[in-house]
């Protein structure tokens, strides 16, 4: 193939049509499927989006008199969307000889690569405790709903007492009007290391062969992002509710983008295909999660 506008104008379309087929492939749609309940992405998100937050939960009340509003609190929960680039050279070489599919298979690759990193920022708000809307990192012991303070941070190590004192606290939990925030937790995180110490918590038979009276209370999901110095980390959440634990924004999804400039190509002696992409991942709702961070 000639280095031209022209002929760089088709390669384009094929660089189109392999990074389509990379977002639309089984690896691709299933790499968020474990933890499709734990987040809910925001369509329409800017890179900077603001989002309104309020600790007094509404609900139906008696309707006598004047209807009582319920108003959002005042305050902005500001979320900024980080910029991330990747880019794949095809060498001038490839493109003159029209040998140039390893780097159409680099490109599905790429579009694989920007489901993984949303994966991964995902996972980022619950390893590296980033801050909610309380001004406290999502799994504290001082959240505050109003006067009431809700705890959901503990350092102990996974076992059947700290799970099932995990699954009770809950019910000391209040909004700011003191209305029970009613947590109802679905799913257990945890990596591999503690895999088999989070299913025999909800087997059917515990040690002793007597029916485990969790037997089922949650549903066990291994992540391999749980590891390293992270290993022993453990998160209750739960899923059940429209509103979820994480929120996501993806402002922008890449689409890599080749030089017409044929000159361009000849000097640089390829044709880089550039991508560049904006997302962020942030805690909702420290009520719907408790976390268990036990050091290594």
């Amino acid at each position: 193939m000639e280095i031209n506008t022209a002929n760089l104008t088709i390669l384009q379309r094929a660089v189109d049509v392999a990074f389509k087929r990379g977002l639309s492939d089984e690896y691709t749609k299933n790499s968020l499927t474990e933890m499709a309940g734990l987040f809910r992405e925001f369509s329409g998100a800017k890179s900077i989006t603001d989002f309104p937050f309020n600790d007094l939960f509404p609900g139906f009340k008696e309707w006598a008199g004047d209807r009582v509003i319920n108003n959002v609190k005042t305050g902005i929960f500001q979320v900024i969307a980080r910029s991330f680039e990747d880019s794949v050279a095809i060498a001038m070489k490839a493109i003159e000889e029209d040998d140039y599919g390893i780097y159409m298979d680099m490109l599905s690759d790429m579009a694989k690569m920007w489901e993984v990193l949303k994966g991964e920022l995902i996972m980022e708000v619950f390893l590296l405790n980033k801050k909610c809307f309380t001004g406290k990192p999502i799994f504290s012991t001082s959240h505050k709903y109003g006067k009431n303070t809700l705890s959901n941070l503990v350092t102990v190590a996974l076992d059947s007492t700290s799970f099932e004192a995990a699954l009770a606290k809950p019910a000391t939990w209040k909004f700011a009007n003191g209305k029970p925030c009613r947590t109802r937790f679905t799913h257990l995180y945890v990596g591999p290391a503690l895999e088999t110490a989070a299913k025999t918590l909800v087997r059917a038979i515990d040690a002793d062969g007597a029916t485990n009276v969790n037997a089922n209370r949650v549903k066990v999901v291994v992540l391999p992002d749980i590891a390293g110095d992270y290993a022993n980390y453990w998160f209750l959440v739960d899923q059940s509710g429209v509103i979820k634990p994480i929120g996501l924004i993806c402002p922008k999804t890449p689409k890599p983008k080749l030089p017409t400039d044929y000159y361009h190509v000849e000097k640089e002696g390829a044709a880089v295909a550039l991508a560049d992409g904006r997302a962020e991942a942030f805690p909702t709702f420290p009520h719907l999660a408790y976390g268990g961070f036990k050091s290594l």
